[in-house]
């Protein structure tokens, strides 16, 4: 590779991925660099990705349709739905054998590109840094759902739990330094580590961004003429108000838009608005820097993402959680006194039933 390095482009590189480039110059991979980029240009340079969250972060939808397996993919979703695993190549992964064991999920990432590592390396691939290659993890809550981990340049893993934050923080808060060992919540099956590159053109120009620059393509969308899998949600309005149980990582979770919901919970619902306007449930400000969403593995509770203002403010997310409801307002009246960008009011949940009833009617349903 070192005639396609041009020394005048090292100052676009992040250290971590310079050194990863210079270090893949001497070392041997079972990869064909040439054949992971486009027509157009086979000089690339691979490269470790670093632990940039905010770019996952935003809040809106580019967070909303990027889950654990884009993220281990670094690349983003064509489509507004969570990328799966084999989607791209027409195999069904998880729901292949629904999630029995990890086989259908790891034949569906093989199928997209993954390379699996054998498990004789994995010590030795956990510990090596000396190559430009992206090493993932994956687990499995046995048919229940996976999950994804990813290794960056920092030599700490992150990952991005469904719709929620992309973080370097397992169930208990803890710094990941090996997925094997950090706490995966219901996840407690490790199924193995995979490889994929990263990497850019060599003629790059401009600020060195280092997500979304997998090499392996990934969508949400099954690839079968012959299957309508996940086609409802990849039709689905964006614009609709919707309430979401917040309970997979890698799987599509149950949603329904808020007009589908039985005239009881809607009306319950409605209550709850109505409430939210007064000062009969105590109010207060989030912690700074609290996630709105805790970016947790496993149940989290239901999201009401009111985009048409059918019952809260247009644009107010309310999450309902164990007996606590909390709104992420985009009220104006509200920007004015708080002088923030947005603001996330924190109550009690009075009917506690109406969580259970919620859950319980968009599961029948889906």
């Amino acid at each position: 590779m070192n005639k396609f390095i041009g020394l005048c482009l090292f100052p676009l590189l992040s250290s971590a991925a310079a050194q990863a480039v210079s270090a893949n110059e001497v070392s041997s991979t079972q990869f064909n660099l040439a054949e992971l980029v486009s027509e157009s240009s086979s000089r690339i340079y691979p490269f470790i990705p670093g632990y940039h969250p905010t770019y996952w972060n935003t809040g809106g939808n580019h967070q909303r349709y990027n889950n654990c397996y884009n993220y281990a993919a670094n690349r983003i979703s064509p489509t507004n739905a969570k990328s799966q695993p084999g989607y791209a190549k027409g195999h069904r992964g998880f729901n292949s054998d629904n999630g029995a064991s990890c086989a259908g999920v790891i034949a569906g990432a093989k199928a997209d590109g993954f390379r699996e590592v054998p498990s004789s390396l994995w010590n030795y691939k956990k510990s090596n840094f000396s190559n430009s290659l992206t090493l993932s993890a994956l687990v499995l809550a046995p048919h229940y759902d996976y999950h994804w981990y990813r290794r960056d340049s920092n030599r700490r893993w992150s990952h991005k739990p469904g719709s929620t934050n992309a973080t370097n923080l397992d169930n208990s808060n803890r710094a990941i330094y090996d997925p094997q060992r950090a706490d995966r919540g219901v996840y407690t099956q490790f199924c193995g580590y995979f490889e994929n590159y990263s990497s850019v053109p060599a003629d790059f120009v401009g600020p060195y961004i280092e997500q979304n620059k997998g090499n392996i393509y990934v969508t949400g969308t099954f690839q079968s003429a012959n299957s309508n899998i996940e086609a409802d949600i990849a039709k689905q309005d964006s614009t609709a108000s919707t309430v979401t149980v917040l309970k997979y990582s890698g799987r599509e979770n149950p949603s329904l838009p808020l007009t589908k919901l039985n005239d009881y919970l809607q009306y319950r619902i409605s209550e709850v608005a109505k409430l939210q306007d007064t000062s009969i449930l105590r109010k207060e400000l989030a912690q700074p820097g609290e996630d709105f969403v805790p970016s947790i593995l496993g149940y989290k509770g239901l999201l009401i993402n009111d985009t048409k203002g059918v019952y809260f403010n247009p644009g107010d997310q309310v999450l309902i959680s164990e007996g606590t409801i909390k709104v992420l307002s985009t009220n104006k009246n509200e920007l004015a006194t708080s002088k923030l960008p947005s603001r996330i009011i924190k109550s009690s949940l009075l009917d506690l039933s109406l969580e259970k009833d919620l859950v319980d009617f968009i599961e029948t349903a889906k």
